[in-house]
């Protein structure tokens, strides 16, 4: 027991000697009132040490952003006329059924039919919102994920005029 009790202060304090030594950092030793440390310095023509903090290396690895989410026609669903109108343009065609108005997007794959009502907001309100969309394949042997179609549409969209 007496020999653990003197070599575990001694492994200590060479760990940690060795440590210092590794990061040329002071050393401090025990001396009573003339505690002093000792300090090694870099040659003059030695270029200077840059320290990080803990965790920088990893900081500067670049993490791949996930990919941008995609649009589903449910997705639309509470969206405004305008929203509509700067996502996908003026409608092909605009079928009036009061209350409500369906916006036909067609394109090379699908035809995305927009059901737009007034907003319930009020009676001053005279503003639309999309309360359903759906993506209707053009044939009906074809298959297109709602995202597909949607996505088609926005590539056709005549880019915004600045």
């Amino acid at each position: 027991m007496i020999a653990t009790l003197f070599w575990r202060p001694a492994a200590l304090a060479v760990g940690a000697s060795l440590l210092a030594a590794c990061g040329n950092l002071p050393l401090p030793f025990s001396g009573g009132d003339n505690a002093s440390a000792v300090t090694t310095t870099a040659p003059a023509d030695a270029p200077p040490r840059v320290r990080s903090e803990p965790g920088a290396a990893l900081a500067a690895i670049p993490v791949p952003l996930p990919p941008p989410k995609r649009l589903a026609t449910t997705d639309l669903v509470g969206q405004s006329s305008q929203d509509i109108g700067r996502l996908f343009g003026q409608p092909r065609l605009l079928r009036r059924e009061a209350p409500a108005e369906v916006w036909q997007f067609p394109g090379s794959t699908c035809t995305l039919l927009v059901f737009l009502y007034p907003e319930e907001s009020g009676p001053a309100s005279s503003g639309l919102r999309v309360r359903h969309a759906d993506a209707v394949p053009l044939t009906r042997s074809s298959k297109v994920s709602d995202e597909d179609c949607v996505e088609s549409l926005l590539r056709l969209r005549p880019p915004p005029v600045s």
